[in-house]
């Protein structure tokens, strides 16, 4: 997103305030479009898509009101952003503006600071939005694709029929899951915080926004994750190749959850070899231990050991991450492994994709990721890379 140029337009009848606002937002690398009044603006619209639209409410003839309820009405700009400007503070004015589906309320005078960074917030919210309904895209892509290949052979019919099944119950799990987590009402937690901060930060305020940071920072994570998913089904991801220490790597991963370890008074069992080198893009690498590790970590109880060890044979590397805990059910692995899978609480996870993505990365390497039971309780998932990989 560094070198994308995003497109504003300012909706404001004070020629001053076009231009102050227009002359910050140009500076910090958008492009600009003005209109001084609500007809003006839906003229813009007919013919011109923007990526946010900055909109003052008392204007004469029709006010901002009015003319985001007709910006809601074309179905081209039904998600773009929409930040209101104005002098009005009322709660009234504030709840009618999210009732119209605007993302955000900033009364005049407004810092400049604040003004960009909540700017920003949307449309990278925005932006993060419209990848996902991509994710969406693929998977009806997906099943097209299968019922194509069903018309022109017979061979194997139950095969195929079973699999558009899958990828069918995999699109409407990943809707369902899209209306629980990437359409809760960001527009809700925005208007939420934004009231909040005006009033006195009594503990139970507090906990409030907590509780809406921890949704976002869980609405970021799932967006994230099924972001890769599409990038590395749709062979769109970057590899970067190289040769990486990988006793180094999971030791750095490791880092990120010593906080939790130490709370847990969790020992770790360290029998990795120093010198094992793997053929692999790093990145991908780190997010697939940090997967397990989560996952060993959360089924660990306190006091209990986590075994971590690596061995090479041949011109493979093979790692073993075992946990003591309750181990993993005796479902098949393909439901373990599926991306959108419900009513799974009764088997080995960390939450939503995070299996799937690791057993995915590990095949992306031309290696393999295997779980089982450790013999008397605990869970172990063994992970065989190449130590040069031609990816």
């Amino acid at each position: 997103m560094v070198d994308e140029k995003f497109k504003l337009l300012i909706v404001d009848d004070n020629p001053q305030n076009l231009q102050v606002l227009g002359n910050l937002l140009e500076k910090n690398n958008y492009l600009v479009e003005y209109a001084q009044s609500g007809s003006e603006a839906l003229e813009w619209i007919k013919t011109e898509m923007f990526d946010l639209i900055l909109l003052d409410i008392m204007m004469p003839g029709m006010d901002g009101f009015e003319v985001c309820r007709e910006i809601r009405k074309n179905k081209d700009f039904d998600d773009v952003p929409v930040i209101f400007l104005t002098a009005k503070t009322d709660k009234y004015s504030v709840v009618k503006g999210f009732e119209l589906n605007a993302q955000d309320y900033i009364s005049k005078p407004f810092d400049t600071t604040e003004l960009t960074a909540r700017i920003k917030t949307h449309i990278e919210l925005k932006s993060s939005k419209d990848k996902l309904k991509n994710v969406n895209t693929w998977l009806e892509e997906k099943v097209n694709e299968k019922t194509k290949e069903l018309s022109e052979t017979n061979k194997k019919l139950n095969e195929t029929l079973i699999e558009i099944q899958k990828l069918d119950k995999m699109k409407n799990h990943f809707l369902h899951l899209t209306s629980n987590e990437i359409r809760t009402p960001l527009t809700g937690i925005v208007g939420t915080l934004h009231l909040l901060k005006n009033q006195e930060a009594a503990t139970t305020l507090k906990d409030l926004i907590e509780l809406l940071e921890k949704s976002i920072t869980r609405l970021e994570s799932f967006a994230s994750k099924a972001i890769l998913t599409t990038e590395l089904s749709s062979n769109s991801y970057s590899y970067k190749m190289e040769m990486v220490n990988l006793t180094e790597l999971i030791r750095f991963c490791l880092l990120d959850y010593n906080e939790v370890i130490f709370k847990k008074n969790i020992q770790l069992l360290d029998k990795m070899d120093n010198s094992l080198l793997v053929h692999a893009d790093k990145e991908l690498l780190s997010k697939l231990f940090s997967f397990i590790i989560e996952n060993a970590i959360s089924h660990t109880p306190d006091g209990k050991t986590i075994e971590i060890e690596t061995i090479r044979f041949n011109s493979k590397v093979k790692c073993t991450i075992t946990d003591f805990g309750e181990g993993f059910s005796e479902n098949d692995p393909d439901e373990i492994f599926s991306p959108f899978t419900f009513n799974n609480s009764d088997y080995h996870k960390v939450n939503d994709m995070s299996m799937y993505i690791a057993k995915l990365i590990s095949e992306l390497h031309n290696g393999e990721l295997k779980i089982y039971n450790k013999a008397g309780t605990g869970g172990t998932v063994e992970i065989i890379l190449n130590i040069n990989n031609n990816k």
